[in-house]
Formats: C-alpha cells, structure tokens, sequence
C-alpha cells in the first residue's frame, strides 16, 4: 500500500463479515415465527369474523337457526355477507388452506337441531382451528403437536377445554 492511502484489511473486512452472519443466524428463525403467527392471527380473525357473522345469520332466521349447508368460500361469502361477511376471493387470501361448515338442517320435532354449527379450518401454516358456538379453538390434534397451539396461538383456547373431540 503506497503511504497517504487507506483502506480496510482483510481481516477487518471478515470480521464484518462474520458479524453480519451471527446478526443473520440470530434474526432469521425470530421472523420466521413472527410471520407464522402474523398469519395464524389474521386466519383467527378472518374465523371470528365467519363466526360473528354466522351469529347474525341466526339472530336474523325465524327459527334461529344456523345455514345448514356451505360447501365452498362463494356459498359462504354470498350467504354471510348480508350479515358483515368480506372476504377477499381466495382462501390464501384470508389466510386459509381449506375449511369444512358443518350445520344441521331446521328439524320441526328438535328444533334445537339447528342451533349448532362448527366451522373447522387450516391455516396456510397447517394449524387448525374450529369456530362452534361458544367460541373460537384451537385444535389440540395440530399436526399431531398439541403445544403448536400454545406455541402459536397462545391466547385462543384449545378445543379440548370446549369439550370438543377430534
């Protein structure tokens, strides 16, 4: 090096290197689990809001009763969004893999038959959760991890505290 330049050496310039590295190492697996529960949060609103409006559908029917029947997201965004139901277009888009309404049909001779529902989904990270009447859960069976849901989910109730069984 000619006298008056400066620069860094090699060995300043791996140990910035080496900085950056252990910084990396520290920051990845935190935003990792920050997005998984970012997502599994929004999956949970986007449930309760399902929920709340399935509430008003009830409130709303004659009979109190709940749809007996939504195979699809459009079935469920046409019959719900009367009652406060938005949702985008895709089920990625709220967060959801895939979900299954179950409902019973207006019985004249029980009539309580209608009155229950459950709305069972899987986030786009795998975890489950079902929407029934009382509330949200989480389901303990999640990919056969129960502590997913108190790693993940810590404020939502699992579904074994309902009384709920897989």
């Amino acid at each position: 090096m000619k006298r008056g330049q400066k620069g860094f050496t090699l060995i300043e310039l791996m140990i910035v290197v080496a900085i950056i590295g252990i910084l990396a190492a520290i920051a990845i697996p935190n935003f990792i689990s920050f997005k998984k529960k970012a997502t599994i949060a929004a999956a949970i609103s986007n449930l309760e809001t399902a929920r709340s409006a399935l509430t008003q559908f009830a409130a709303d029917s004659d009979n109190s009763c709940y749809p007996d029947a939504m195979a699809d997201l459009t079935t469920m965004k046409n019959t719900l969004g009367p009652y406060g139901l938005t949702f985008p277009d895709t089920l990625p888009g709220i967060k959801w893999n895939a979900f299954t309404y179950t409902g019973s049909a207006f019985d004249s001779t029980d009539p309580t038959v209608c009155a229950q529902f459950t709305l069972a989904i899987t986030t786009t990270e795998g975890t489950q959760f079902k929407a029934v009447t009382m509330g949200i859960c989480c389901d303990d069976t999640t990919m056969g991890d129960p502590s997913v849901c108190q790693q993940y989910a810590k404020n939502t109730p699992l579904c074994s505290e309902f009384g709920l069984t897989p």
